[in-house]
């Protein structure tokens, strides 16, 4: 009863943008497509296991990457600047200013009664090297 899981989702530049910023695939200022937006990429492993029909542990790792547009200079990492004259077709990925995301988690659910459920979880996330500790506790009906 162990479930793994593995995806990798890889925006190039320029994606989600246009020369017209009227023409950009948003919605108030959020991206409508894949949400890291362009000029990024996207990685997650997760392996879940249950030890009985109450009990079940996953253990995630998470990674994002971003390279954002410095100060002056398009390198399509932004989905409101489309490509525009002056700006180099052969952009690299993640060229700019690169930002990193990394996550490690883990969280165990208990079922003591019929639909409702319990929820630990742990987390360490690092963002481009400030640390962050999460601890959630939660209970609800239907996971």
């Amino acid at each position: 009863d162990t479930d793994a899981r593995f995806e990798y989702t890889r925006l190039s530049p320029w994606v989600y943008t246009h020369m017209f910023p009227i023409n950009t695939y948003s919605q108030y200022g959020s991206v409508l497509g894949y949400h890291t937006g362009p000029n990024s990429d996207e990685m997650t492993v997760e392996v879940r296991k249950r030890f009985s029909r109450r009990l079940g542990m996953s253990v995630s790792w998470f990674r994002y990457r971003h390279g954002a547009n410095p100060p002056g200079v398009n390198v399509g990492g932004d989905m409101g600047r489309g490509w525009k004259k002056g700006d180099s077709k052969e952009a690299r990925f993640l060229d700019g200013i690169v930002e990193k995301v990394q996550t490690t988690g883990v969280d165990v659910t208990y079922e003591p009664l019929w639909q409702l459920f319990i929820r630990a979880g742990y987390r360490y996330e690092d963002h481009d090297g400030r640390a962050n500790h999460v601890v959630r506790f939660s209970f609800g009906l239907n996971e």
